[in-house]
């Protein structure tokens, strides 16, 4: 079966459907996976980065899923239907210049958030165990491949899968519902965190779907996400 081209139509409903069952996933993780694991001895870290990376690797293999009912059967297939391009000298100078502009417009959002909302609280109750000095160094080595699945899950399966389709439905501004479905899977963090990564999450909607390039959504998340746990376990964000 050939694979369709171009990406289905997804509209709202699509749209709604796959957001509200991300969160919905993720708020089993957080309100559930890990209390239990915490329960059992773990610090809230460590269970995050299991249970987490479970949840994020749900998300990668729905998106394989989705993909392979689309017909998508060869790895061109696949790279074709969720643009995954050749980056070029230009596409670095754009993933470094909006990496460190996002970087640099959360840090000073969050300055701005917390002079205005006493109580303000960025980070998700699950990392919140203070800086790893205070746990254990090895708990890196159960962040790195829920760090990858946790980038690869959801690029693949918001922006892959179904910001393509989107695009077919919302033309231009599919940016828009894409950005607020996102922030929407986010909900189960909190408020403080959703507040705090919504700039991040509409800039790199708005960059991914500007430049029909997934690695352009990769290579930005990944900076995103390693600047900001790292900060946070070494202490250097609170």
């Amino acid at each position: 079966m050939a694979v369709r081209h171009p990406a289905p139509r997804l509209g709202i409903l699509p749209t709604l459907a796959a957001y509200g069952g991300g969160m919905l996933l993720m708020s089993g993780v957080t309100r559930i996976a890990v209390p239990l694991f915490v329960d059992i001895g773990m610090v809230p870290p460590l269970a995050w980065f299991v249970t987490g990376g479970l949840g994020f690797g749900i998300l990668l293999l729905t998106a394989f899923a989705l993909l392979r009912a689309e017909g998508c059967r060869s790895h061109a297939d696949f790279a074709r239907r969720v643009r995954f391009r050749p980056i070029d000298r230009i596409d670095i100078v754009l993933i470094g210049a909006v990496g460190i502009g996002t970087v640099a417009i959360t840090a000073i959002w969050a300055g701005l958030l917390g002079a205005f909302w006493p109580g303000f609280e960025p980070q998700p109750w699950v990392i919140r165990s203070g800086p790893l000095a205070d746990a254990s160094p090895w708990i890196l080595l159960a962040w790195a491949p829920m760090f990858i699945l946790n980038i690869f899950g959801e690029e693949l399966l918001w922006h892959g899968w179904l910001l393509p389709g989107q695009e077919r439905a919302f033309g231009r501004l599919a940016w828009i519902p894409a950005s607020l479905g996102w922030i929407l899977f986010h909900a189960p963090f909190g408020l403080g965190t959703v507040l705090l990564f919504a700039p991040f999450l509409l800039i790199e909607t708005y960059a991914v779907r500007r430049t029909h390039n997934l690695w352009i959504g990769v290579w930005l998340h990944a900076v995103f996400n390693a600047s900001g746990i790292l900060a946070t376990l070494f202490g250097l964000a609170s």
